[in-house]
């Protein structure tokens, strides 16, 4: 009788392991369907907390998007770009949609923004947006945090990468260093 329990067990424990494999296999399939960030090359793009989405047009009209998986990714892109290439529009995941069947994305410049310790799909230094002030402040306060603007954000991120020292293009974002 004690045989019966240990291969029932041993049976057991082989189906949870299966299922254990199976799921992160399922995990890492869906992420090989995702966009990868157009900066670091990150699977995943489309899952991160702090998914990016720019439309690029080049000197001849030809138009075409890109995604990020970081701010600190997209303004790293940004500052490689080829010269004649017209950024159209940046947009950054609202985070408090990002549960939503239809996320919520906003204009980048407009957003507030608040570190957070970690993030899934992310690289560091991690940041989320918010499109409303009072939602950021709030969930800077239940973190331990503070709002940043983009600027602000913008600045912080490059101090982190080592590129404190960027120089803006005209009209990038506007704020005195």
């Amino acid at each position: 009788m004690i045989w019966i329990k240990r291969i029932t067990i041993a049976f057991l424990g082989f189906v949870l392991l299966l299922s254990v494999v199976g799921y992160a296999y399922s995990v890492e399939k869906e992420m090989d369907k995702s966009p990868a960030c157009a900066f670091c090359g990150m699977a995943g793009a489309d899952m991160s907390s702090v998914f990016i989405k720019a439309n690029l047009k080049d000197a001849s009209g030809k138009e075409r998007n890109v995604v990020f998986d970081s701010l600190a990714c997209w303004l790293q892109y940004e500052h490689e770009l080829e010269k004649g290439v017209k950024v159209s529009s940046v947009l950054v995941l609202d985070y408090p949609t990002r549960e939503d069947k239809s996320p919520k994305f906003i204009d980048l410049k407009k957003s507030y923004f608040v570190q957070v310790k970690s993030l899934k799909h992310s690289m560091p230094p991690y940041l989320v947006a918010f499109s409303d002030k009072a939602k950021a402040e709030a969930f800077a306060k239940e973190k331990g945090a503070k709002v940043l603007s983009y600027a602000n954000a913008v600045d912080f991120v490059m101090k982190k990468i080592g590129m404190e020292d960027h120089q803006h293009k005209e009209g990038e974002h506007n704020h005195d260093h």
